[in-house]
C-alpha cells in the first residue's frame, strides 16, 4: 500500500454501514481501551494486526509486539513483520523499548544528515529503507506494574518524538486510570479506540465526556482521531481464530525465502 495515503487500518463501520478507518500518519498514535469482554483486546489482538499485515508489506510496516501475558500474540511470532523477536518477558520488553528508542535517535540523526523531515521523504533519498514501526502493547498495565518510571518515560518520549520518524504506539489497557495513563501520554496520543468502560470516569478520561460505559455490545466503540476532530459510533470486526491462522500461514508464506 502506498505511503502517500497513510498508514490506515480498518476500524469497523458506522451504523449507516460506512467504513471508518485510523491512520497513524495524522493521528500518530492509538489508545485501546475497554474492560472484560468489551471486545477491546480482541480487536489488538486480531482484527488490527490481520489487516496491517495484509495490506502494508514488511518493508512499508514492522511491528515491536509486547505481549505480558505471554499468550495473545503468539499466533504472530513468526511473522516476517516483526522489527524484533515477540516480547513477553520483562528483561525482553525492556530490552525491545530501549532499542526502539534507540532507533527514534538515530533516525532524527539520519533526518537531520538528509534535510528532511517526512519517512516518505528520507526513502527516497536514502539506499536504506526504512519501515515504518509500530510498538503494539497488549497490556500497559502489567508493565507500568514493574517499572512504572522506566515505561512512563519511554512512552512519554515515544508518544512526543515517534511520529516525525515514522515510529508510533498502539497501546491497550482495560485500566486507564492516571497511574497507567498519565495525564501527559494522553495529551500526546491523539487518537482512541474506546469500547466499554466500566465507568463514566474512565469515559471522560479518555474522551473527555461520559458514554463510554453505556456501551452494552462486545466489539461497539467509539472512534476519535483528535487531530482531525473525528469521533464515530463504530462496530468492530469479528476476526476468528481461524482467520487469524490462515491469514498468518498464508502471509508467512507470501514473504518467505
Amino acid at each position: 500500500m502506498s505511503s502517500d495515503i497513510g498508514l490506515r487500518f480498518y476500524v469497523g463501520t458506522t451504523e449507516s454501514g460506512e467504513a471508518v478507518y485510523g491512520d497513524f500518519q495524522t493521528a500518530g498514535h492509538f489508545i485501546s481501551a475497554g474492560g472484560t469482554g468489551s471486545g477491546h483486546a480482541s480487536f489488538a489482538e486480531a482484527a488490527f494486526v490481520t489487516y496491517m499485515i495484509q495490506n502494508y508489506t514488511p518493508d512499508e510496516l514492522q511491528f515491536v509486539m509486547i505481549d505480558p501475558k505471554q499468550v495473545q500474540l503468539m499466533p504472530y511470532e513468526d511473522i516476517p513483520h516483526l522489527w524484533r523477536p515477540l516480547a513477553m518477558t520483562p528483561d525482553s520488553t525492556k530490552d525491545a523499548i530501549t532499542t526502539l528508542h534507540a532507533e527514534m535517535v538515530r533516525r532524527f540523526q539520519l533526518w537531520a544528515n538528509q534535510g528532511v523531515r517526512f519517512i516518505a521523504d528520507y526513502n527516497a533519498r536514502s539506499a536504506e529503507n526504512l519501515p515504518s514501526i509500530i510498538l503494539l502493547v497488549t497490556e500497559v498495565t502489567d508493565l507500568m506494574m514493574i517499572d512504572e518510571d522506566f515505561y512512563g518515560k519511554k512512552f512519554k518520549q515515544l508518544s512526543e518524538r515517534g511520529r516525525a520518524v515514522g515510529i508510533h504506539l498502539y497501546l491497550a489497557t482495560q485500566r486507564p486510570n492516571q497511574d497507567v495513563l498519565s495525564d501527559t501520554l494522553l495529551n500526546e496520543v491523539r487518537g482512541r479506540l474506546v469500547f466499554s468502560v466500566s465507568d463514566e470516569e474512565d469515559s471522560i478520561r479518555l474522551l473527555g465526556e461520559p458514554g463510554a460505559e453505556k456501551i452494552t455490545e462486545p466489539g461497539r466503540l467509539i472512534f476519535v482521531d483528535r487531530r482531525l476532530g473525528v469521533k464515530e459510533n463504530v462496530k468492530a470486526p469479528l476476526v476468528t481464530d481461524e482467520e487469524v491462522m490462515k491469514i498468518v500461514n498464508d502471509t508467512e508464506m507470501k514473504y518467505a525465502a
